[in-house]
């Protein structure tokens, strides 16, 4: 006589799996979201040590890295920027973007859409070697001088998370360090300039609101939104532009952080006017 026997999970073996299971989801979320903390303490800490770096420079010569003629200065090299190492389709006349010593961070070129002039040498001024005030070492040279081998982690500092990297640019009176710039060697070819959007609204808030006041359109932290076209023509600034979108919940200096976005949508700068 057969006697076969079918044994399934119990209701309490099935629980206790479902909790298993709830615990290792937990711990892979927990996981993530102390790796994005760090990531974003680390981009914190990388603006706060070029701030200083900045700092240090104008203290012991007077001007922001990059606006002045390096060779006056004991720099060699592409950081000693001589007026005529400045290669542009039509360069500015009057030294502009050349170590004019004008207290603003400037291109060769014109505008903020080419890495060329103070906005290159800025970098290399602040790490050249014997000379140090920030990590890395940076090669100053301009754009469409050379495709090969330049961009985000060799002409400017590449960010903690986000494969994209920190400029340098004056505009309006002001200076600015900004965020999310991406360089590669193709950008470099031509000059141009594209951006990055590597926080969330979340992301954006919890650094504005650490070192100024947490909204997106005052204060000395500015932020700019995916959705505004204007931020996609390859122009690093970001400060006049303004829009309801993936980053901002309105247009108001009073604005809030679109926080209901999830996806990455947000860029930040970080005004440098009290070293002028």
């Amino acid at each position: 006589m057969r006697n076969d026997k079918q044994k399934g999970f119990t209701l309490v073996e099935l629980a206790i799996v479902l909790v298993i299971i709830g615990l290792i989801v937990s711990s892979i979320l927990v996981g993530q979201d102390m790796i994005r903390s760090a990531e974003l303490r680390s981009t914190v800490s990388q603006y706060r040590n070029i701030q200083t770096g900045v700092a240090a420079f104008k203290n012991k010569y007077s001007y922001i890295p990059g606006d002045i003629t390096g060779e006056n200065y004991g720099f060699t090299g592409s950081a000693a920027f001589q007026d005529n190492t400045v290669v542009c389709t039509a360069p500015i006349a009057n030294g502009t973007g050349a170590g004019d010593q004008n207290g603003i961070i400037e291109s060769s070129c014109g505008g903020n859409a080419t890495f060329t002039g103070e906005m290159v040498t800025f970098w290399n001024h602040l790490t050249t070697p014997g000379k140090e005030l920030i990590a890395g070492s940076f090669d100053g040279i301009n754009s469409n001088v050379s495709a090969v081998n330049r961009g985000v982690g060799v002409t400017l500092p590449a960010m903690k998370f986000g494969g994209s990297g920190w400029g340098a640019y004056g505009a309006d009176g002001d200076n600015f360090i900004v965020m999310g710039v991406s360089y590669d060697e193709t950008d470099f070819a031509d000059g141009t300039i594209q951006r990055d959007y590597p926080l969330t609204a979340v992301d954006a808030h919890n650094i504005d609101e650490k070192i100024d006041d947490g909204f997106p359109n005052d204060g000395f932290v500015r932020a700019g939104d995916k959705a505004d076209s204007a931020n996609t023509s390859g122009d690093i600034n970001v400060d006049t532009h303004t829009v309801v979108g993936q980053c901002m919940a309105d247009t108001d200096q009073s604005s809030e952080y679109a926080f209901s976005q999830t996806d990455p949508g947000c860029v930040l700068q970080f005004v440098l006017n009290t070293f002028n």
